[in-house]
């Protein structure tokens, strides 16, 4: 009985950080109401949370000697949904106060992010409850996993091209949440049926090798057991062409798609295969100026070549490094990524003085910011670029435009 007391209390204290943040989401009028930003948000806080309910119910199960998996699972998932719902109505109700243009899609968003991130992490919690007898280590690996799989995330977004990140917990980060365009991708959905496909090999492990009442281990069903090496075998495939699916991204993948890549100076141009040579030559030329010309303005110098990106179309830059209309700068990468556009490019100073700053700075991401680089500082990240690149918008410099 004391044991029983202790497992609903922590469901109630999950529950209640749930609707609290919900309500907390809710005084924001970018996270208030169902976006991405908001799924984001919950899928980043819920699973782990999800995770330990599963663990819990499991050993809860192998305590009280419940021999049905099935009925310990569903169980399981209730709390999940529960822990899922709260917040999400919390956020619907608060659409009745902030306008929401699309609401449809914003609870497609709620759905696809931490609705099934949560279902996923409440599975594998159980898992990890049914075969490991320690009730800390479990809780403890339980709440590990989406936590890891979300590190795997920040490491993507830090070693590759992409500013995107898929993640099977926390669902899609967008990379962009301030693009006007940012919409429901084809990518999200097909990366959320290989979500599914991974839930079902857990359920499927589940069912073949756990009877509660044994404490571990049974001898497997044969029929569930298939499913799960079928099940898995499809999304082992699936993340196998990631790239080709829009779940990740790579420099070989973007260069494949691009087709050219010509050396200059200070740069690397990465275009389209049919810009003729002149093209080519103008882009390179400009890039290897931008990047002297900051060198000298900044006092530095620009250790490696810059990589310069130059993509057909917003459409396929969102396809390949997550941007759309918003042109961006890795400098920790030594990367820029625009789409073409009359020469000289407009925004290709800007962007060069990013990574060439980047020279002076510290920190993992080679940005302007305090504790050591890891808080950067928008406004000491942009006023550096526009005071070197000093642009002209309608015949105004920039103090006269401000």
């Amino acid at each position: 009985m004391r044991q029983r007391l202790r497992n609903v209390r922590f469901e109630h204290v999950a529950w209640l950080i749930s609707a609290a943040l919900g309500i907390g989401l809710a005084t924001s009028r970018l996270l208030g109401i169902h976006g991405p930003e908001s799924a984001l948000a919950l899928g980043v806080a819920l699973p782990p949370f999800a995770a330990v309910l599963g663990a819990r119910a499991a050993q809860h199960a192998r305590e009280t000697g419940e021999e049905r998996e099935l009925r310990v699972l569903g169980l399981a998932l209730r709390r999940g949904l529960l822990l899922w719902g709260l917040p999400t109505l919390i956020l619907a109700l608060n659409q009745l106060r902030v306008r929401n243009c699309t609401p449809l899609e914003g609870f497609a968003f709620l759905v696809l992010g931490p609705g099934l991130g949560v279902a996923l992490a409440t599975l594998i919690g159980v898992a990890i409850g049914a075969w490991i007898p320690r009730r800390r280590l479990a809780i403890t690996l339980a709440v590990l996993t989406p936590i890891a799989a979300d590190l795997a995330g920040l490491w993507a977004f830090w070693s590759t091209p992409a500013i995107f990140v898929y993640d099977h917990f926390a669902g899609w980060f967008p990379g962009t949440l301030y693009d006007d365009d940012v919409g429901l991708p084809t990518a999200l959905l097909t990366f959320r049926v290989v979500t599914i496909l991974w839930a079902g090999v857990v359920l499927s492990l589940i069912h073949a090798l756990w009877r509660p009442d044994l404490g571990g281990f049974r001898r497997p069903r044969v029929l569930p057991a298939t499913v799960a090496v079928l099940l898995a075998s499809g999304a082992i495939a699936a993340n196998v062409h990631g790239p080709s699916l829009g779940h990740r991204t790579a420099v070989a993948s973007i260069d494949e798609a691009l087709g050219q890549k010509v050396r200059g100076e200070r740069c690397i141009v990465h275009a389209p295969r049919e810009l003729d040579p002149a093209a080519i030559r103008r882009l390179r030329e400009d890039c290897d100026f931008r990047v002297m010309r900051a060198e000298r303005a900044l006092g530095v110098t620009q250790q490696d070549p810059v990589h310069a990106y130059f993509y057909r179309s917003a459409d396929e830059k969102r396809r390949w490094m997550g941007a759309g209309g918003t042109f961006i700068a890795k400098p920790w990468r030594n990367e820029v990524h625009l789409q073409l556009r009359e020469w000289p490019h407009s925004v290709l100073a800007h962007e060069v003085v990013h990574v060439v700053a980047g020279n002076a700075a510290v920190g993992p991401f080679r940005v302007s910011g305090t504790i050591g680089g890891w808080l950067p500082n928008p406004g000491l990240i942009e006023g550096i670029a526009v005071a070197i690149e000093w642009p002209e918008r309608d015949g105004m410099t920039p103090h006269q435009y401000c």
